[in-house]
């Protein structure tokens, strides 16, 4: 956020100004404040105050925000309506080409992020068959299932996220599909070709704590 002053007639009016780059645009707002110049503190407020109007006229709805900031949720909406405006002007077969890729390449990156053993193949001849899969096409169809359930209309709450979870894991019975884990668990990876030996080691949320956390 910029403090910016204006001179008309040889006095200054002041306007708070805000801008967001996505790709290779920019979009900026801009509000008044008035002729007198505020205190940081009163400049702290008013800019608080204009980033959640920004927000609701670009959103059409009020939003909460704690976890990520507000310009953080701006940006995305920013994003989301820029992406809308060009996926439009698309045909569509190539709406068609584009959402089959797009849901290809969401699949595969989020199953080896996880280290599952899967490859291209086996995702597009999951989303080709209606059965008889192997193993590792079966892993992909649950995937692909829980992606076709998140394009529709779905009350988020601990309910869909379970449902997200059985639909997702199907394949994976020790790690109690459609439910929250009841122990502790550790995440402990060593880099071997790090002289430090460590690359990861994180200790996620005592089972307790895990349904108020989601």
């Amino acid at each position: 956020m910029t403090l910016v002053s204006r001179k008309i007639s040889g006095k200054s009016y002041y306007y708070s100004s805000l801008s967001y780059y996505l790709t290779d645009k920019s979009r900026s707002f801009s509000k008044y404040i008035g002729s007198k110049k505020p205190t940081k503190t009163k400049l702290a407020g008013i800019e608080n105050q204009f980033r959640k109007e920004i927000l609701e006229k670009l959103a059409n709805k009020h939003y909460t925000t704690g976890i990520i900031s507000q310009d953080e949720v701006i940006r995305t909406v920013l994003f989301r309506d820029l992406f809308d405006k060009k996926y439009k002007k698309l045909t569509a077969l190539k709406k068609r080409k584009y959402d089959i890729d797009s849901t290809v390449l969401f699949t595969l990156t989020t199953l080896t992020t996880e280290e599952v053993d899967v490859s291209l193949d086996d995702i597009r001849n999951a989303m080709e068959k209606d059965s008889y899969f192997t193993q590792r096409e079966q892993i992909s169809k649950n995937m692909l299932s829980a992606v076709e359930s998140i394009r529709g209309q779905h009350k988020l709450d601990m309910k869909y996220l379970l449902d997200l979870h059985k639909m997702t894991m199907a394949s994976f019975e020790t790690k109690t599909p459609g439910q929250i884990r009841g122990k502790q668990v550790y995440i402990h990876k060593i880099a071997e070709d790090n002289p430090l030996g460590v690359e990861l080691s994180y200790r996620p949320p005592n089972p307790e704590k895990i349904y108020a956390l989601l």
